[in-house]
């Protein structure tokens, strides 16, 4: 019941809260270093799109990254490429069984306004806009990590020369 435990957060983050901490708990028990989850292109694309609208800035503009880390587990998000339809179509061809998330059919939240109105509507606009959102995350993600390393070693070069500094003078 996420429900009872939520606090503060919204309660689609308190429920992602609890699946992490359920997987990092299980990963940690198993000895598990890393865990394989089922993102793919259209929740990468959910993902920007909500955190445009909340506001964000390069960093939020990433979406997920095909590889992160969680606490002291790599999360390896291998179906970023495809997307839900395509990995659906894949299971019924096989006859494969999967779960569907009933509570993503709700327009409660936020993502499945963006989900169930916005998406259709961009795609009634520009039906490659999925290709370009995606494109768009993965270059943001280079050049982030690019301004972010350039970034790190500046302050470490100033940071070696102020400990150089100090203990020039004692």
């Amino acid at each position: 019941d996420v429900g009872a435990l939520f606090k503060g957060d919204s309660l689609e983050q308190t429920a992602r809260n609890l699946r992490y901490d359920f997987f990092l708990a299980t990963a940690r028990r198993l000895k598990i270093k890393k865990i394989i989850l089922a993102h793919h292109k259209d929740d990468l694309i959910e993902t920007v799109l909500l955190r445009i609208l909340r506001g964000t800035g390069l960093l939020g503009l990433r979406g997920m990254l095909p590889l992160s880390k969680y606490k002291k587990v790599v999360l390896i998000r291998p179906l970023l490429f495809l997307e839900k339809d395509e990995i659906l179509a894949f299971l019924k061809n096989r006859k494969l069984k999967f779960m569907l998330d009933k509570s993503n059919l709700e327009d409660v939240f936020l993502r499945n306004k963006i989900r169930h109105d916005l998406a259709p509507s961009l795609a009634r606009m520009s039906p490659s806009y999925k290709n370009s959102i995606y494109n768009l995350a993965k270059t943001i993600s280079w050049d982030y990590d690019y301004i972010f390393g350039k970034a790190h070693a500046a302050f470490e070069r100033a940071l070696i020369r102020q400990t150089d500094t100090l203990l020039e003078i004692n």
